[in-house]
C-alpha cells in the first residue's frame, strides 16, 4: 500500500502555490517570455530608424502600438472573444488618429 501512495504522489508535479503545472504550460511560458523579451529588445531599433528630423511620429507608433496590444488583450480577457473582434478595429483605429503628425 505505501508503494502505491509513493507513486499516485510523485506522479503530480507542484509548484509553489501547490497547483499542477504541465510541461506543456511550462514550455509556452517560456515562449511568451522569450518573445516579450525579444520584441522589448528590439523595439528600441525600430525608433531609431526613423529619420533625425521626422518628429515624434516614429515613437508614438510604438507606444500606441503597446497600449493596442494591451487594450485589446484586457478586451478579450475581460468580455470573451467575439468582444475582441468588435473593439480591437476601434481600438486600433483610434489609437491612430491619436497620433503626433509627421
Amino acid at each position: 500500500m505505501r508503494a502505491l501512495l509513493f507513486v499516485r504522489q510523485s506522479r503530480h508535479r507542484h509548484n509553489s502555490m501547490g497547483l499542477n503545472r504541465s510541461t506543456k504550460e511550462t514550455m509556452m511560458m517560456k515562449r511568451l517570455a522569450a518573445l516579450s523579451a525579444a520584441v522589448v529588445m528590439g523595439a528600441p531599433s525600430l525608433a531609431l530608424a526613423v529619420e533625425h528630423s521626422a518628429g515624434y511620429r516614429g515613437i508614438g507608433q510604438l507606444y500606441f502600438t503597446f497600449m493596442g496590444v494591451i487594450l485589446i488583450y484586457g478586451v478579450y480577457d475581460s468580455f470573451g472573444k467575439k468582444a475582441m473582434y468588435v473593439a480591437a478595429p476601434i481600438i486600433i483605429g483610434g489609437l491612430y488618429m491619436m497620433l503626433p503628425p509627421s
